[in-house]
């Protein structure tokens, strides 16, 4: 015999997600079956809102507020309908083993009275092994009418028409006879395809969309056909404000153009200067395109957000990019050794070195500079100095930065003659693959290196010297426990030193891993 347990109610918007567990046999619904020595199985259940294509218009409510549940065997009439899924409680179904569609139903509240709105099922082998059975809540209930809210949007010039067919209905379809807004109220409740037509210089764009329209809810659908649908460029046009402080006055700027959010698909670009105030580009005629991303770019390699808009249907003016500005930083780094390694860089981080912001190379006479989007508000700015691309030292200096440029943010490599070098690394969690931490320096005379681990909790540890002008001293991958390596380093030379530590044990929580290195003759 079989145990239903409803563990827990977890509403989210616009879906929600449910889980519970079939166990061992044990409810009194013997008129299913009278063999209990058959045995049970286990059922991990989950219900969830369904994920259809995102074109698809799903309803606007926000949340079901009543589900139920109803199982039917592979042959035969359903066992118990309208079993209710009662939130953080726990319930109990007998089910004998074999072939079962459990079916889960969403309602929605209306004038105090629950009416159903969706619903989702899947089917399940009950045996002696642990399954698994999950049910997408998406399919509309039939009997029920809901409305359906659209908007069209097209070229000034471009005809538009449309029509709303339930599928499966022989019935006379609702009609959308021109652009703009709209609303089909008393609509039966199910699935229709919704077909757009458009006509502009001579040229025709259908579109078929797929609508799901709930009992008592409303479904809302906007569409937009651009030029671009009809193969002819999109031209926009706007307002902008650039600051640069700090400029050297070599600097090239442009405004880039993108279809995603994450500015991995340009689609436009424009060349402009630190005084322009006005913009105009032409964009390739790109199609299924919802929104476009602005970003400014410095110099090719900074570039800060400039907004975003919905694709409009024509030719667009007065997009208004606000105000972009970007600052300089700059400084020196001072080294025992002269002139600076030609490898050497700085990088400015927000966020205890997790968010980067820029990186800049360190000339031959020690000075760097960089360029990074002013931040909206005043911000610290961390640095530190990396050799090469992955050993660093992380440095105590930072700056408080807003709109103005600084400069004088001095970094320093000191000589270390003997004694200790150690690294405090921030705190590990379980989990992590694997943390580093690294020192940069320059041994003030000839001498031995002996690094020495401490505090590794059983995790594994990774130890590396690294010359930074001619490359890998030694590495070890030591396992578990300390670690002790002795190096001849020769003076006025610059070393790095990287501790990383991969973590072991699952159940620890956190610790502190620290490293002291000993130089001596």
């Amino acid at each position: 015999m079989q145990k239903l347990y409803a563990a827990g109610l977890h509403t989210a918007i616009p879906g929600i997600v449910l889980m519970s567990v079939l166990t061992g046999f044990e409810s009194p619904l013997t008129e299913i079956s009278a063999q209990e020595d058959r045995g049970g199985g286990a059922v991990r259940l989950a219900i969830s809102r369904g994920t259809a294509e995102a074109r698809n218009f799903f309803t606007s409510f926000l949340d079901f507020t009543k589900y139920t549940l109803s199982f039917t065997p592979l042959e035969g009439q359903p066992v118990r309908e309208d079993l209710p899924w009662q939130g953080e409680s726990s319930q109990e179904i007998y089910l004998p083993l074999g072939n079962w569609t459990i079916r889960a139903t969403a309602y929605i509240t209306v004038n105090g009275t629950d009416r159903p709105a969706a619903y989702g099922e899947t089917g399940v082998d009950v045996g002696s092994a642990y399954s698994y059975a999950d049910i997408e809540i998406d399919a509309p209930v039939e009997g029920e009418t809901g409305t359906f809210e659209y908007s069209v949007k097209a070229p000034a010039q471009a005809a538009v028409s449309g029509t709303l067919e339930k599928m499966g209905d022989p019935g006379v379809p609702h009609t959308i006879a021109a652009a703009g807004s709209g609303t089909i109220s008393n609509a039966a409740s199910g699935i229709y395809l919704l077909k757009l037509k458009a006509s502009f210089n001579g040229k025709t764009v259908n579109r078929t969309e797929i609508a799901y329209i709930y009992g008592n809810s409303v479904t809302r659908g906007d569409y937009v056909v651009t030029k671009a649908d009809f193969g002819e460029p999109l031209i926009l046009s706007g307002s902008i404000r650039l600051t640069d402080d700090g400029a050297s006055g070599s600097e090239s700027y442009s405004i880039a153009v993108y279809t995603d959010e994450n500015y991995t698909n340009p689609i436009g670009y424009i060349p402009i200067l630190l005084t322009d105030t006005a913009w105009s580009l032409a964009l390739p005629p790109v199609q299924r395109v919802k929104r476009l991303y602005f970003r400014v770019n410095a110099n090719g390699w900074c570039s800060a957000q400039a907004g975003d808009i919905a694709v409009p249907p024509e030719d667009t003016a007065n997009i208004g990019l606000g105000t972009v500005a970007f600052i300089n930083l700059s400084g020196t780094v001072k080294v025992p050794a002269e002139p600076a390694p030609g490898n050497l860089s700085v990088t400015a981080y927000t966020g205890k070195y997790t968010n980067w912001l820029q990186d800049g190379f360190v000339q031959a006479s020690g000075e760097w500079a960089m360029k990074i989007p002013a931040p909206q508000n005043r911000t610290e700015v961390s640095f530190i100095l990396r050799a090469g691309s992955i050993d660093f030292y992380e440095t105590a200096v930072s700056r408080s930065v807003y709109n103005q440029a600084e400069g004088s943010i001095n970094l320093t490599l000191e000589k270390t003659e003997t004694g200790d070098i150690w690294i405090d690394k921030t705190f590990v969690k379980a989990g992590d693959y694997g943390r580093f931490g690294s020192a940069l320096f320059i041994p003030g005379e000839k001498g031995v290196l002996v690094p020495e681990v401490r505090e590794t909790s059983g995790s594994l540890i990774y130890l590396k010297l690294y010359d930074v002008l001619t490359g890998d001293l030694a590495a070890n991958n030591a396992g578990s426990g300390a670690v002790r390596i002795e190096y001849t380093l020769e003076a006025g030379l610059l070393y790095a030193v990287t501790v990383g530590v991969y973590t072991g044990n699952p159940d620890l929580e956190s610790y502190r891993m620290r490293a002291a290195f000993s130089a001596g003759r």
